[in-house]
């Protein structure tokens, strides 16, 4: 096979884990998901240009939830029973975050944000390296823009993503000579369950905040929360991030960063453009 076309595992069959964040229980849990061929990207369908293309079959895949809690023993099973099947891919998509001033945030709910975002990913991949390494296997690790520029109010949402991207450019490094690729997505604002509800989330911290928090913080906080509405209808759909968590699991020489939605390249560019306190005065005036 011409390794340009995609990645292929003859006569095996490859395997994804998909860590995600399950809004409605507030757990976090992954998810096996299959294939019904050997390619993450099929080489063998060809084109009617002559050509060959991959053929995008991640959302037909056959899922088997899995409980990340114990991602050791989860390893371990996989490895025993995989009759057949390889490790080709682990995503780690899991995100929280707490809104609110840094001053007066809980530190229990920052330590909560830090383990799912940060060191859930690593637990993840600590586990299963072994079994991606034998494959010579993708981690495609979902950050954001938050973890580019500072987002005030949402800071413990940053901290996180700002480690994460921190633990992937490490890993990356760490595992390239080992054949195992690691690449980082970093979104805008998506069209999810996290966005759809910041605003009823942000109204009630916002009303749970002490005193002193309302006084200096009330009103700059009042303004975020009622410009995220427009950010919900302004929102960008999944697949724009399916598409590139795709190229990174199936492209031959994937991207070490993908920066989806115009919001994000846009505050990328800027923030290499701009001094510090010249994007601290245009964030400010954004948000006035």
């Amino acid at each position: 096979m011409n390794k340009a076309q995609g990645v292929c595992f003859p006569g095996q069959d490859p395997a994804l884990l998909v860590r995600g964040h399950q809004h409605a229980a507030g757990a976090v849990q992954g998810v096996v998901v299959r294939p019904n061929h050997h390619c993450l990207a099929d080489p063998c369908v060809g084109s009617r240009g002559g050509g060959q293309r991959p053929r995008r079959h991640l959302r037909g895949y056959d899922r088997q939830p899995f409980a990340t809690g114990v991602a050791e023993h989860q390893a371990h099973l996989f490895g025993e029973r995989g009759h057949g099947v390889v490790l080709a891919g682990l995503v780690n998509n899991a995100g929280v975050g707490t809104g609110g001033p840094l001053e007066f945030l809980d530190p229990d709910e920052v330590r909560h944000t830090f383990e799912v975002n940060v060191m859930g990913p690593l637990r993840l991949s600590q586990a299963f390296l072994p079994l991606l390494r034998t494959a010579q296997g993708r981690i495609v690790n979902i950050g954001s823009m938050a973890g580019k520029v500072g987002m005030v109010m949402n800071g413990s949402y940053s901290i996180s993503k700002f480690g994460l991207e921190a633990f992937s450019d490490t890993l990356r490094q760490e595992l390239q000579p080992h054949g195992v690729r690691v690449a980082l997505v970093e979104p805008g604002p998506i069209a999810t369950p996290m966005i759809s509800g910041a605003q009823e989330k942000g109204d009630r911290h916002l009303q749970e905040m002490p005193p002193q928090a309302t006084q200096y913080y009330g009103a700059r906080m009042a303004k975020l929360l009622a410009q995220l509405e427009q950010m919900e209808r302004q929102a960008a759909p999944p697949t724009v991030v399916v598409r590139a968590v795709e190229h990174a699991l199936e492209a031959a020489n994937p991207k070490t960063r993908y920066l989806v939605t115009r919001e994000a390249r846009a505050l990328v560019f800027l923030r290499w453009l701009l001094p510090d306190r010249a994007l601290d005065c245009l964030l400010a005036k954004m948000i006035a």
